[in-house]
């Protein structure tokens, strides 16, 4: 592998701490509930998300992290059929990229006095107080769930050469479904209600960043500097072949191998092939779902009879030879010749 690696233990991605370690504790008979989860990744400039696009460069390595918390007042509680639950908390959550920049020209890179010119950094912070009431009965026949959420928060992000933003936001959901199970069908309504409140403001503004291609930001400066933006444009060769180390790898055209098989093939016998069909009864249903939750479903396979692992049987007479002997000659034809 490229030794990336990312773990997530509990992160409450979306502000979500349902998936978060919860700690509940009764405190001088107070009813006190805490959650946390974070992640930790090294990733490259391929799989890393939310990198700028640019052909200067690369980032590489890339760190990327989280952690998200919060604490307050709540209850949850599950007694067989019934669950219910409250909370009054404060949360923080805190997400972050850091990678170094690497550019294809040696003078594409910031100022030698400035952090963000040879690293890309971006963070972002998310404070806020969420109020929540749920309540869920199972009678196996008729289920109800009730949920209100309340939620206000803002959030702030710090980009290397971007603005910041500031975003201030409150919204409300509310939530009703009863679910009636007849056995040969089932009866669902739900009942939903959302609203919410977003203001927006930014700080500063967007400035030319070494990885910044020269339409990514307009401006008088760009104009001034238009020979040394030009100039970064075109990368260093980044393969073995640009480099004289191997030659081109050859390639497929596989438009032009349809053409010439079907000219073959049009008066030749086609290929019989024995395929067989089965279904495999199975059930579906969520991790942690009770009976009155699973449905049954049927899985299709597609199978062909094929040479044994021994060698006893004939290859080359099984379906499965016979598509092979068939699509060789097509694939060869594929190739398209060196110019």
């Amino acid at each position: 592998t490229n030794g990336d690696f990312l773990v997530d233990f509990g992160f409450p991605s979306n502000m979500d701490f349902s998936r978060s370690f919860t700690v509940q504790a009764i405190i001088y008979g107070v009813p006190v509930l805490g959650s946390g989860g974070f992640y930790f990744g090294k990733l490259s400039n391929a799989t890393a998300p939310n990198l700028p696009q640019t052909t200067r460069g690369t980032f590489h390595p890339v760190i990327v992290f989280g952690f998200g918390a919060q604490l307050g007042i709540g209850r949850y509680i599950d007694k067989g059929i019934l669950k219910a639950g409250f909370s009054i908390t404060v949360f923080g959550i805190i997400e972050g990229t850091l990678a170094s920049w690497h550019p294809y020209r040696i003078g594409n890179t910031g100022s030698a006095n400035e952090v963000q010119g040879d690293y890309y950094f971006k963070l972002a912070g998310t404070f806020g107080i969420i109020g929540k009431l749920y309540g869920s009965v199972d009678f196996a026949i008729i289920k109800a769930d009730v949920s209100l959420t309340v939620m206000v928060y803002v959030k702030i992000e710090y980009e290397s050469f971007r603005k910041i933003p500031l975003t201030l936001s409150a919204s409300v959901k509310v939530s009703v479904s009863v679910k009636i199970d007849l056995g040969l069908f089932s009866i669902k309504i739900s009942l939903s209600f959302s609203a919410s409140i977003t203001e927006q403001l930014t700080i500063g503004s967007d400035s030319q960043a070494p990885w910044d291609g020269s339409n990514n930001l307009a401006g008088p400066v760009f104009a001034r500097n238009k020979g040394l933006i030009e100039s970064r444009a075109l990368p260093l060769p980044r393969t073995l072949h640009e480099h004289g180390i191997a030659p081109r790898p050859f390639t497929l055209d596989f438009t032009q191998a349809h053409r010439l098989f079907s000219a073959r093939q049009s008066a030749a016998d086609k290929v019989a092939l024995e395929i067989t069909a089965l279904t495999q009864f199975t059930v579906v249903a969520a991790e942690g779902a009770g009976y009155a939750g699973q449905e049954g479903a049927l899985v299709l396979l597609f199978a062909m009879d094929a040479p044994t692992a021994d060698g006893a049987s004939a290859g080359d007479d099984t379906s499965f030879g016979r598509l092979c002997k068939a699509l060789l000659p097509w694939l060869i034809g594929s190739v398209v010749p060196k110019t």
